[in-house]
């Protein structure tokens, strides 16, 4: 298997989830339906245009989604009714102009392909903020710096960002083996170590089974069958307005892997095997602390 193959861009597999939970959402709304008319907001209140799905997910778990009046095309955690004003690649900016935003929130790596968005700010004296969203201690700063922005004596948005240190914070496992951690299963998509996921990993002292130094790598059946896994866990992506299973089953876990459940491996021989059922599991926020909280979770019921 080629090189090319077998790796995937950093923004390949959460775009691909993204989009099609956005068809999903989609789908479900009657084409008639209408969003209510903005609810009223205290003078000087900020009216944030939030073109980052990341950081609405920071935003709701900080509870200031209700200074969001646009969102992202693709975004996962804000209300439907809130407009949605594009995408990277296709920015709404009449609707964008009609939410009258005091802020733009943006990640970085969107900072080029969202100029246009720049230059509406400019024009009508907007404020463009920008936040690296690729480590744990980016996710952890830019909470902060939306804190101290948006909400410096809300007590919630505190309590928001201590969870999430306290969920990520190094620890040893008694589990020993070596983790494979997929984003999705057909294709099979391993999370690298340089991810944010990684990242936890390597918090928890859990090897990756996975030692290439890509945060997405694509493999096929033998790949797996040569690594060995001693555990896998897979990260169902799934639109917000579907039921989770916060507990699935051994039968529906099997049934989320497909071809790897009939594979002989170690971790489907020891039942080492589980899936993590939220929506925003794959999106760097500080919705990534309760992914971390619900890994170590499941480890913990694999130790030997």
């Amino acid at each position: 298997m080629s090189d090319c193959k077998r790796t995937i861009t950093l923004i390949a597999i959460p775009l691909a989830i993204l989009v099609l939970a956005l068809v999903f959402a989609t789908c479900r709304r009657s084409p008639a339906e209408q969003a209510p008319e903005d609810p009223p907001r205290a003078p000087g209140q900020p009216r944030l245009a939030v073109l980052s799905p990341a950081i609405s997910a920071t935003l709701l778990r900080m509870g200031l989604e209700d200074l969001v009046v646009a969102r992202h095309a693709y975004d996962l955690a804000l209300d439907r009714s809130i407009p949605s004003v594009g995408d990277e690649r296709a920015l709404d900016a009449e609707t964008l102009i009609r939410a009258a935003p005091t802020h733009v929130l943006i990640d970085a790596v969107s900072r080029e392909s969202l100029a246009h968005a720049q230059q509406l700010a400019d024009r009508f004296g907007w404020e463009v903020h920008a936040f690296d969203l690729l480590t744990l201690d980016d996710i952890a700063r830019s909470a902060r710096q939306l804190q101290e922005l948006f909400a410096p004596d809300d007590p919630d948005a505190q309590r928001a960002i201590d969870e999430f240190q306290r969920a990520i914070a190094p620890r040893d496992l008694a589990f020993d083996g070596r983790l494979l951690l997929l984003a999705q299963t057909d294709p099979i998509s391993a999370i690298g170590p340089p991810s944010f996921h990684g990242e936890i990993l390597d918090r928890f002292a859990i090897a990756n089974a996975i030692a290439d130094h890509d945060r997405w790598v694509e493999l096929d059946a033998e790949d797996v069958v040569r690594l060995a896994p001693d555990a896998i866990i897979l990260i169902r992506w799934r639109s917000p307005g579907d039921i989770d299973e916060p507990s699935p089953s051994d039968e529906d876990v099997r049934a989320a892997l497909g071809a790897l459940a009939d594979l002989d491996l170690p971790a489907i021989r020891d039942g080492h095997i589980a899936m993590i059922d939220d929506p925003l599991a794959l999106i760097p926020s500080l919705a990534i602390g309760r992914f971390a909280t619900r890994l170590e979770e499941i480890l913990e019921t694999f130790e030997d």
